[in-house]
């Protein structure tokens, strides 16, 4: 009897989707369902060996690591293992998160089948061939980010049109890698290469111009779901990223690749804190912030050194908890959708730990002292202002304006003047607003946001283990 690794990666995910579907009306069975999935397929991505017999059931059971189709094939891999894992653990995070608000039922089907994309983006052999499932995780995210009480679809529509463009350079940048062996004038066409590839990798990781879909749809769509997909689709095309550097080795010191992304990132930190100053919305604030946040990710790959590149993947691991504990809080202060700084005004009386949540959540993105991310913000710092000082000041800037912005939602939030004549702050009633679950929520994430960034050493070393076991990036 064999079994096929890739297969049983989408096998589950499809059959976790179906049932979540089917149990829709309990959000609680779909979250259960989808943390169950999501559980079963983490353990098996850190246990199951590769090409050997295993014992199951009474029957020998042949592990078969690569599904062949249509000329290509999905592998599993000890290479894949860590993106694997770094997709499931945060799936999980987010659907335990999910438990405390309320959400549409298309979340998590569509979350789940979201992940199967993205795990098959992880998978497909060559790496050019992840596009074409980029473009398919792009058309699925249209779903997540519109629904029937969240019908605006700018956001999703800008995802959309941007990948359509950016998918397309990628393709003709792998096709022209496949001749440039047999040309005359390869050097030439490397270079044609490598900047087809930086232009697709630029809008598909929304860098400026072409960021603006992520603001919006923090704004119009369910805000818990949207963080879901830009975590999620900019996760996948890092991968993919991640992958074609390490099968193109000579892209990583190419100068067009390094000046194109390079100042394209600086740019996108730039405009994010610029915009963030004028935001009068939590939505759009945590857009910039995370775009901000994105383009210090993207800056660690422009370095050439192997440290820089597992400074940026730890950045990208600790963004999660901090994008969660955000999407929570939004979502109980906001459920109707309205997260303005007027529609809000006065609502940390009422529900303090959901408000609390929203800043800490939002403030670790951009490294603000005493959170988790600071201490990996300094590194990189360090390690910008030796190579790279524009970039360093840029993530100074936008922190800066980010901090300020928050600063004005802050003294919205706790205008006591907003408050009903017959309440005070001090009224039993204020804090019951808050859910249980909600609150315990809140709180072990601000907690942990806030301990593991003043004691870094207990957190920090298993996030970094976990970078260094990306073989494309040891070196």
């Amino acid at each position: 009897m064999a079994l096929n690794i890739p297969l049983v990666f989408l096998f589950l995910l499809i059959v976790g989707a179906i049932i979540s579907w089917v149990v829709g009306r309990w959000q609680t069975a779909q979250l259960g369902v989808a943390l169950l999935t999501t559980l079963i397929l983490l353990i098996f991505t850190t246990q199951v060996p590769l090409e050997s017999n295993v014992l199951a059931l009474g029957q020998s059971v042949i592990l078969q690591p690569v599904f062949n189709f249509v000329g290509r094939s999905l592998t599993f891999s000890d290479q894949v293992r860590p993106a694997l894992t770094v997709l499931f653990l945060m799936a999980m995070l987010f659907f335990i998160g999910g438990f405390s608000i309320q959400l549409e039922r298309t979340f998590v089907t569509g979350g789940l089948l979201v992940l199967m994309l993205v795990a098959a983006t992880i998978l497909v052999k060559p790496f050019q061939f992840a596009a074409l499932f980029l473009q398919i995780l792009a058309a699925l995210a249209v779903f997540l980010l519109s629904d029937v009480v969240h019908f605006k679809t700018r956001g999703a529509l800008r995802l959309l049109v941007f990948f359509t463009i950016g998918v397309p350079f990628v393709l003709l940048a792998g096709w022209q890698l496949e001749g440039a062996g047999n040309a005359t004038n390869g050097v030439d066409i490397l270079d044609q290469a490598a900047l087809l590839l930086s232009i697709g990798f630029l809008i598909l990781l929304s860098v400026f111009p072409f960021h603006s879909w992520v603001p919006v749809a923090l704004e119009e769509a369910n805000s818990y779901a949207a963080a879901f997909v830009v975590t999620v689709v900019n996760l996948a095309v890092i991968f993919v990223l991640i992958s074609s550097l390490a099968d193109i080795d000579w892209l990583r010191s190419n100068y067009i690749f390094q000046s194109v992304f390079g100042w394209g990132a600086i740019a996108t930190i730039v405009i994010s804190g610029i915009f963030a100053v004028g935001q009068r919305s939590y939505g759009r604030l945590m857009g910039y912030a995370l775009l901000s946040d994105l383009g210090a990710t993207y800056l660690t790959f422009t370095l050439t050194d192997y440290t820089s590149y597992q400074l940026g993947l730890v950045l990208l691991i600790i963004r999660v908890p901090a994008v969660v504990l955000w999407g929570i809080g939004i979502g109980a202060l906001a459920p109707d959708g309205d997260d303005s700084f007027e529609a809000l005004r006065g609502l940390a009386w009422r529900k303090p730990f959901s408000a609390l949540a929203v800043f800490i959540g939002g403030l670790s993105l951009i490294g603000f002292p005493l959170t988790i991310s600071f201490p990996v913000r300094w590194q990189l710092y360090q390690a910008l202002i030796v190579s790279n000082a524009w970039g360093a000041y840029a993530l100074m800037l936008a922190s800066v304006c980010i901090i300020l912005a928050y600063a004005r939602g802050a003294r919205l939030l706790l205008d006591r003047s907003a408050l009903p004549e017959s309440e005070t702050p001090s009224d039993s009633d204020l804090v019951a607003a808050e859910s249980p679950v909600n609150t315990v929520m809140c709180i072990i994430g601000a907690a942990a946001l806030l301990i593991f960034g003043i004691f870094p050493q207990f957190i920090l070393p298993i996030f970094t283990a976990l970078a260094q076991s990306f073989p494309q990036l040891v070196g």
